[in-house]
């Protein structure tokens, strides 16, 4: 529970820097500078987790059943992600003329400028999957935390004194993250201690728990940004810059349940007899917290978009209502797919987020051409829907649950006792 507490507050300090940012970009560049530099991210974010196979949650899992391996894990996933990086920048080169379809050329080649970021997002998977293992949730939640904190205060620095373009935008946000892994290795080394010799059989056998549960930390990365991925191809900088900051606002009612998820999974590894115990207890919690995050957002879109983004963006509040009941499921699954995870059955949780992925590859490609952002946000919403539906369904069967399990509150929480 406390935990739990501790890491849903800094979740709201971290969605707190992320507004902040958000609202100095809209203000500063307007709705086709804040797309581009948006559709730049998420390419660099999207092309980096397609090639991470699963690491967080390899790393963490096998670090919170087997803390003696911390070196030996450190080492080996540490080489493992040399020829996946090199990888992932050769495969984003290739793709990035199609995805930037409809964006201008100087969009493109400030893509290739910034694309071997990919190298960090990687970097920065590793070091998360050592710290969640090594159960240091306190430094986690904080340097998860400062690194949008850094980024929103060079954001505005930069945008006073020397006023904010694009690339600069990009140039602060790879610096914020460059400095806080810089700080967060060193603290995966005192934790792990002194690195060991890698070890094959144990790189195998993560990599392929890794490749098992992929898909689903892939699917569920992809189905909140594939659609900033795809559109690029079909809309233009000025649309594209009002559903960013409409599906940027709606991620926060998901935003604070996915940082609890990263917790849950090695809290309920590391004691199997509670796993579902502590899945259930927060799974109510984070539904709880995110419909009243949602019905608030619903009924303040539209005065809230002007007032804080600027008059331009109050057109982005229909798309606004209508992803919020998506990502308010969303909240929901990412605790029972971290309770899949838990549970050693990552091919499960793989499944019920590519049932998802499909839903939203397949609507937007077939309804997005010649249509505007509403249909981007009804596609997104019936994919997060999905995700939840069968998310419930998977961990019902894999926990041997009853249906009125989910509806009343864990033994330990009426008892008084932890939940996480």
């Amino acid at each position: 529970m406390r935990v739990g507490i501790h890491t849903y507050a800094f979740a709201v300090l971290t969605l707190g820097a992320n507004f902040v940012s958000g609202v100095v970009t809209a203000r500063a560049l307007a709705p086709a500078g804040r797309g581009q530099a948006v559709a730049i991210a998420m390419l660099i974010q999207n092309i980096a987790f397609i090639f991470a196979l699963g690491c967080v949650h390899a790393v963490s899992y096998r670090y919170a059943r087997e803390p003696e391996t911390a070196g030996t894990l450190a080492t080996t996933w540490t080489l493992i992600m040399i020829p996946l990086t090199l990888v992932a920048f050769a495969v984003g080169e290739l793709a990035l003329p199609a995805l930037f379809g409809s964006q201008s050329h100087h969009a493109i080649e400030l893509a290739r400028v910034y694309l071997p970021g990919v190298a960090l997002v990687l970097w920065i998977e590793l070091t998360n999957g050592l710290l969640l293992g090594a159960k240091d949730y306190r430094f986690v939640n904080a340097i998860r935390f400062a690194q949008p904190a850094l980024f929103a205060i060079a954001q505005l620095l930069v945008w006073r004194i020397y006023g904010l373009t694009v690339a600069s935008s990009l140039g602060t946000w790879m610096g914020s993250m460059l400095i806080c892994q810089c700080v967060a290795t060193v603290r995966v080394w005192r934790n792990v201690g002194r690195f060991a010799k890698p070890n094959l059989r144990l790189g195998i056998e993560t990599v392929w728990y890794g490749v098992r549960g992929h898909g689903a930390f892939l699917a569920n990365n992809l189905n909140q940004r594939l659609d900033l991925l795809i559109m690029p191809a079909f809309i233009t900088a000025v649309g594209l810059g009002l559903y960013t900051v409409a599906a940027n606002v709606s991620l926060i009612v998901s935003g604070l349940a996915l940082s609890f998820a990263s917790v849950v999974l090695p809290a309920a590894a590391r004691d199997p007899e509670r796993g579902a115990r502590t899945v259930l207890g927060s799974l109510q919690a984070a539904l709880a917290i995110a419909a009243l995050l949602a019905c608030s957002l619903f009924v303040l879109a539209h005065p809230a978009l002007r007032l804080v983004y600027g008059a331009k963006f109050g057109g982005a509040a229909p798309a606004l209502r209508v992803l919020l009941p998506g990502t308010a499921l969303l909240a929901g699954a990412s605790i029972l797919v971290a309770g899949l995870y838990a549970a050693n059955r990552p091919s499960i949780a793989t499944g019920v987020q590519l049932a998802g992925l499909a839903v939203t590859v397949g609507g937007l490609l077939i309804f997005l051409p010649g249509h505007g952002i509403m249909v981007a946000a009804i596609v997104s919403t019936v994919s997060y829907a999905t995700v939840f539906v069968g998310s419930v369904l998977a961990y019902k069967r894999v926990a041997g649950l009853r249906w009125r399990a989910f509806m009343t509150a864990p033994a330990p929480v009426r008892a008084g006792k932890s939940v996480a």
